[in-house]
C-alpha cells in the first residue's frame, strides 16, 4: 500500500529543471518552456490537472530573435500613468530588462486562463549564470535546447580540421602576392 502512495506523490510532485536560454530563438524556446510548466511532458497530464514544473532559465540576456525581429517585434508598456500606453521594440524592450523578453514569451505562449498567473510563479529567470544557491540545490535535471548553439572556430580540435573537406589544393609552386 506504502509504495502506491509513494508512486502517486513521485508522479505529481514538482521537479526544478534547467534551461539555457544561450542563443536560443525566443518564440521556440517559450513553446518548450511552457510545455514543461503545463506539465504536458507528463504521462498523467491533463490540462485541468495541476502537474507542472519549476523551469530555472539562465543566460536570458543573449536569448535570439529571427532575421529583424529585434526591430519588428513590438511589446506593449504600460508606464503606469493615465493613457500612456507604449508600443517597445524588441531590442529596447531587451535593453530595459534582460529577462522581461523570456517572460513576455513564455506568458503569450501559455494558454489564456485562470492556471496562468500560477503557472507564471514556477517560471524563474536570470539574465546570467548566476543562481542563488537555494534554488541550484532543487535542480533536477536540464530541458534538451532547441537548437545546437554553434561553435566557434577556435572550439574545433585541429583532428576536426584536418578531416573538413578542401575546396582548393594549391599547386607546389604556388606564391601568393602581396
Amino acid at each position: 500500500m506504502a509504495s502506491r502512495v509513494q508512486q502517486h506523490w513521485l508522479t505529481f510532485s514538482r521537479m526544478w529543471l534547467l534551461c539555457d536560454a544561450r542563443w536560443q530563438p525566443a518564440p521556440e524556446l517559450a513553446k518548450r518552456i511552457c510545455k514543461y510548466l503545463e506539465g504536458r511532458h507528463k504521462p498523467v497530464y491533463h490540462p485541468l490537472t495541476d502537474c507542472g514544473d519549476h523551469v530555472v532559465v539562465i543566460n536570458t540576456k543573449e536569448v535570439a530573435f529571427d532575421k529583424n525581429q529585434w526591430e519588428k517585434k513590438l511589446y506593449a508598456v504600460n508606464t503606469g500613468y493615465k493613457n500612456t500606453m507604449i508600443a517597445m521594440s524588441a531590442k529596447d524592450f531587451h535593453r530595459m530588462d534582460p529577462t522581461k523578453v523570456v517572460e513576455r514569451e513564455v506568458y503569450s505562449e501559455l494558454p489564456k486562463n485562470l492556471q496562468r498567473k500560477n503557472l507564471m510563479t514556477r517560471l524563474h529567470l536570470f539574465p546570467d549564470e548566476n543562481i542563488p544557491d537555494n534554488i541550484k540545490q532543487n535542480l533536477v535535471d536540464i530541458i534538451p535546447p532547441v537548437m545546437e548553439p554553434p561553435k566557434r572556430l577556435d572550439e574545433f580540435t585541429e583532428e576536426e580540421k584536418a578531416s573538413w573537406p578542401r575546396f582548393f589544393i594549391p599547386p607546389a609552386d604556388y606564391k601568393p602576392s602581396d
